[in-house]
């Protein structure tokens, strides 16, 4: 979360207090990190991203190719 916070410019906390908004929404999973215990590993499921595809058409491609399997 800290990683994301910095590339956008966003309060350390924030990218955290939004992926737990979206957790409990069932459109994201988080997971411990395998590689470092302090980070949090998130994904997006089946739910978020029929919702992805519905609201921003033709990303989800897209979105695939850069933000999976980092």
């Amino acid at each position: 979360m800290t990683d994301l916070a910095d590339d956008v410019v966003y309060s350390r906390s924030g990218p955290a207090y939004q992926a737990g908004s979206l957790d409990k929404r069932g459109l994201i999973t988080r997971s411990p990190s395998p590689g470092d215990e302090r980070s949090v590993m998130v994904a997006a499921t089946a739910v978020g991203r029929a919702l992805f595809a519905q609201v921003l058409p033709g990303m989800p491609a897209a979105s695939g190719t850069c933000c999976s399997n980092p």
